[in-house]
This record gives structure tokens, sequence and C-alpha cells, in this order.
């Protein structure tokens, strides 16, 4: 939920965000699946404007099924975000990959569903919101775009250990090696990316 995690970031100036919120499905993904997933993302976009956030919202989507909810859903409401229709030709280009990956369920959810508009720089701000994220409350985004890549600690409350990056993790997230263990687990379904941050991304997740 957004409203009450504590923030953690990881050398750029402030730019008016994006919302990023995908909802991807996977090669044959049933319809019973597609509409659950669909209601996350309805409730998510409901609690979003309710509170009156105004960034603006872009969602992409690779399944016709969702798409045409959407728009339907936009049409009732009048809420405010673009729709954006990915097709498998763009998710080869952007990754540089093949069918076999586009057919992975595990890829399309995480990978390509997170960081396709990172990938192709849609602009010059993105947080990634998964579609299942609820809002408390309306919210103040500029904590997570002080540095490039901005990331949430997903349970500051919990009794685990603090995590500690790998040497690649912290070269990845720009992490000097003095700087003390503070989250127990990182949320990846929110993050933060601008400036060289998508350089960082697009570099890893090409590897």
């Amino acid at each position: 939920m957004m409203g009450g995690d504590s923030i953690m970031s990881s050398t750029t100036s402030q730019s008016d965000p994006v919302v990023h919120i995908p909802l991807y499905s996977y090669d044959g993904a049933y319809d019973a699946v597609v509409r659950s997933m669909v209601q996350q993302l309805l409730a998510c976009l409901a609690s979003y404007f309710a509170h009156g956030n105004t960034y603006d919202v872009l969602i992409t989507t690779n399944d016709w099924r969702t798409l045409e909810v959407l728009i339907d859903y936009q049409a009732k409401t009048r809420y405010r975000f673009d729709l954006r229709l990915v097709s498998r030709d763009e998710l080869r280009r952007a990754f540089h990959t093949d069918e076999s990956r586009l057919s992975d369920m595990t890829c399309m959810r995480t990978t390509f569903s997170k960081f396709f508009p990172i990938m192709t720089r849609q602009c010059d701000a993105i947080l990634h919101l998964d579609c299942d994220t609820l809002f408390l409350r309306k919210v103040d985004l500029s904590p997570l775009f002080v540095s490039a890549i901005g990331l949430v600690d997903g349970n500051p409350f919990g009794r685990s250990p603090l995590w500690r990056p790998t040497e690649s993790q912290a070269d990845f997230l720009g992490i000097a090696e003095t700087v003390k263990p503070r989250a127990r687990w990182l949320n990846s379904g929110v993050f933060a990316v601008q400036g060289s941050g998508f350089e960082l991304c697009q570099r890893e997740v090409t590897q």
C-alpha cells in the first residue's frame, strides 16, 4: 500500500513523474485469471483518484481483454490516464529477446511488464506500481525522486535481519560500502527511475 512505507533511495533533478501501472498476461492466460488481475488494477486506480492524486498515469498491457475493460472504465469514470497496448514485436525490440522469453510467465509478469517504459524511455521520470497497490491518501512522490533509482523499504517493522546488498547489487544501485543497511526487504512493486537510472536499468535488464 502507498501511504505508510518508509522510503530509501539509491543524482538527478526532479521532473514531473509518470505513474506506470502495467498489467500483462502470459500466453494462454484464462479469462478468470485476467479478470482477477483487472479487478485489482481497477481498485488501484479507484484508490489513486479517490484521494486526489494528480500525477499522470500510464497503463500498459499486452492483452486486448484488459484494454477493452479499461477503455470502458475510463469512459464511465472520466479518470485521466493514458492507455497503451504493447505488441509482441515491441517487446522483442525493447528487450532484444525472442519468442521463448515472451512465452515465459515469470519474464512477462516481472521483467517485461515492469521495465518496458524504462527500456523505451517513455518519459523522463517513471514510478512503477504493481497493479495490486492501494492508496491510503494523497501521496508526495518527490522523496522517491531524489536520485537515479528510488526504492521502498516494504517492511520497516519486521524482525528479520537488515538487507545487505551483494557487491553487484551495490554497484548497480550506486550504494557506497560505508552506507549502513536500513531495509529488511525491498518492495519491488514500487520503484522510481529517472536520469542515469534509465541507463543502469537498461544495461542490467539487457544482460
